[in-house]
């Protein structure tokens, strides 16, 4: 069974960055996740990453992706199960009871933000987002609908309120809120994004609201479900400054993380993730090393 030094789960701009960083150190690394991430497969252009202006999502991605498969880099597209500690490696469980062994293992799957409304993948970039502080700027004076599910949607909304021209939050916490004054709520199930090329608001069992922008904010499904153990700190996986779990061995990084989620910062957070995970598996290649050595001295 072959051991890498470096297993990724996820194969966004955080898990490449991960990948990139770890197999520079020459490092054995194999990289899980499709091969292109949905959310900017849909994105016609990321406005604001540092030098590549008016680039498209996609083009982006392809960029990440070559960029890595310079380096000796495996990659799969399997689904990953579980990841759990071996003992001596991780083990990365896979369909059919595969094991993938590694030193080190980084969680980068992104933030599962639920089952969809119809319209919603489809309009994703296209006037449907998942951060409205991140991209409250791109709607000054322009209508907008938040549809919350937790109390952080409740805070994006009030924040998103200073600079839109109308805001309207479709309530689904099930509880009474603080909204600021001006925003209108809405207690009614949603039913679909509208919208053909571009989001052109939600329609309800009593009508449809109207707006230029749509932001669906739900809770993330937690990790620990992929991590057995690993802590959380609310939806997203709890990490130091450079990006260890409390699980030894394990880190994580990208918008699993936290906020905001932007390529930039998810860049930045593999980055990093992948300098931890790669000084990681050196020490445990010592380890071993040692342990082998003590093991043929006794013989």
């Amino acid at each position: 069974m072959d051991l890498f030094d470096v297993a990724v789960i996820g194969a966004g701009p955080a898990g490449l960055a991960a990948a990139l960083n770890a197999a520079v150190r020459k490092k054995k690394v194999v990289v899980f996740g499709p091969a292109m991430s949905e959310k900017l497969h849909r994105a016609p252009e990321i406005a604001n990453y540092l030098g590549l202006p008016d680039t498209s999502g996609e083009a982006l991605m392809a960029a990440f992706r070559q960029h890595v498969e310079r380096h000796d880099v495996t990659f799969r597209e399997d689904r990953v199960q579980v990841v759990y500690d071996m003992g001596e490696s991780m083990g990365i469980l896979l369909a059919g009871n595969e094991i993938v062994s590694a030193r080190t293992a980084v969680l980068a799957t992104g933030v599962n933000f639920g089952t969809p409304l119809p319209g919603e993948a489809e309009l994703l970039g296209h006037g449907v987002g998942y951060c409205a502080t991140c991209d409250a700027a791109l709607y000054k004076g322009r209508p907008v609908i938040v549809i919350g599910y937790n109390d952080e949607a409740v805070e994006e909304t009030n924040f998103i309120a200073t600079m839109a021209s109308e805001t309207t939050f479709i309530n689904q916490t099930g509880r009474e809120v603080a909204l600021s004054p001006g925003v209108t709520e809405v207690a009614e199930k949603p039913q679909r994004i509208l919208g053909e090329s571009q989001a052109e608001g939600v329609e309800l069992k009593s009508g449809a609201l109207h707006a230029d922008g749509v932001f669906v904010i739900r809770d993330a499904r937690k990790a620990d479900q992929l991590a057995p153990g690993v802590e959380m700190d609310g939806a997203h996986v709890a990490v130091n400054a450079a990006m260890e779990t409390n699980l030894p061995n394990l880190f994580a990084c990208g918008d699993l993380v936290g906020q905001p989620y932007q390529i930039n910062a998810a860049v930045g957070r593999g980055q990093i993730a992948g300098l931890s995970a790669a000084k990681a598996a050196t020490r445990r290649e010592a380890e071993e090393k040692q342990e082998s050595a003590k093991l043929s001295n006794r013989v």
